[in-house]
């Protein structure tokens, strides 16, 4: 495991998590946030941002859970999902990257030179372009675990009760607070029930990402494209650095060293 990575959880520690989440606060929901992490490998920005219409639709007798959990572009990671940028001028830092085509710093030198020839003062932020943002990636995952299954349906059940008018608009978690939860406030409800109450240091909200990963290239032997479409990454580099190979893989691949056998090649 790199150092500052989420650890991956084994299932016996899953199993220890969720006996101890049924003899705390708040069990049906905390339950209902980790199966949703650990089986479809979720951000804590796309847990939070969930809202009751994602995993169901209402009726008059009570809800129809639905078969898949459709994950807009706008949920997902560097996308602006939380509506809070407001800025009206670029900012930069020194860590910003700006790039251009070809034709486009050509244009620059130009204009700059122009300036230059008439003695006009030249400051080198009117030359720079927007930043790229990073956008987001829809994707579409089945509801087809049936623990997972099972947890949304109590989770649901219990928001009916204790809010007789839910609307399907409505956040599908809530916080102590009775209101939606951001990130970050998800996050530490998560990285509180893994590190405190289970004492797994190193566990976080992304353990169930991470798991997923590696779960789908290591135990299920599927290709890495597989799992970069179920965590909606754009690219598969960004895949791979999700994938933890467990510990009896490690191990065998240390017990194969030097087990090759001869090709009877001769070296001079």
């Amino acid at each position: 495991m790199r150092v500052g990575q989420a650890r991956v959880l084994t299932d016996e520690e899953w199993d220890d998590v969720y006996r101890l989440v049924a003899a705390n606060r708040y069990p049906v929901r905390n339950r209902a946030i980790l199966k949703v992490l650990q089986c479809l490998g979720l951000r804590p920005q796309e847990v939070s941002l969930l809202r009751i219409r994602e995993v169901a639709t209402l009726t008059k007798s009570g809800f129809v859970l639905h078969e898949f959990l459709p994950l807009p572009a706008n949920f997902t990671k560097g996308a602006d999902a939380m509506g809070r940028r407001k800025d009206k001028k670029r900012e930069y830092t020194p860590q910003t990257r700006l790039s251009f085509s070809v034709k486009e710093f050509t244009q620059v030198i130009k204009h700059i030179e122009a300036l230059v020839r008439a003695g006009d003062e030249i400051n080198p932020e009117d030359f720079y372009p927007e930043p790229k943002k990073h956008k987001g990636v829809s994707r579409v995952l089945p509801i087809i675990n049936e623990e997972l299954k099972e947890a949304l349906t109590d989770h649901i059940n219990e928001r009916l009760i204790q809010t007789p008018n839910l609307s399907e608009g409505d956040p599908l978690f809530i916080s102590q607070k009775n209101v939606q939860f951001t990130p970050n406030t998800l996050q530490r409800t998560v990285a509180k029930i893994l590190r405190k109450w289970a004492g797994l240091q190193q566990a976080s909200s992304y353990s169930g990402r991470r798991g997923v990963a590696t779960d789908i290239l290591h135990k299920q032997k599927k290709s890495v494209r597989v799992a970069q479409k179920i965590l909606g990454h754009k690219s598969p580099s960004t895949t791979y650095i999700y994938d933890e190979p467990p510990p009896e893989e490690i191990n065998r691949a240390i017990g194969e060293l030097g087990k090759q056998k001869p090709t009877g090649e001769k070296i001079s």
